[in-house]
């Protein structure tokens, strides 16, 4: 059975997943709620995303390049609607830099500090 905070974690994630637009049957859906789960246990302050990368890859017998792509194909395909307030409030400031594409290190992140 997962612990409490895990699968709080692991739906708050899906929530937010589900709400951009990301089809949970996409590999990397499943990469990023499990990226933002490490990430939370970790308790560090920054996200280094080669080792979840590794980490992700170790758990599912991938390569960590398959599960770089997977990731960034999910995210890729994502909406970020300014007017969905949930949204908003997580990724304001990656919708402030229209030039910028928001990258997996940053969604992960943005993600995972938003979760309580």
């Amino acid at each position: 059975m997962l612990k409490e905070n895990e699968k709080h974690v692991k739906n708050s994630a899906s929530k937010i997943l589900d709400l951009v637009g990301i089809p949970n049957s996409r590999l990397g859906y499943k990469y990023i709620v499990h990226a933002v789960v490490l990430y939370k246990e970790s308790k560090e302050e920054k996200l280094n995303i080669m080792k979840v990368y590794n980490q992700l890859s170790n758990e599912f017998d991938k390569t960590a390049y398959s599960v770089e792509k997977a990731i960034r194909k999910s995210i890729e395909i994502c909406v970020i609607d300014e007017d969905i307030p949930e949204l908003n409030k997580i990724f304001a400031d990656a919708l402030s830099d229209e030039k910028d594409k928001i990258n997996n290190k940053k969604f992960i992140s943005l993600l995972a500090k938003n979760i309580i």
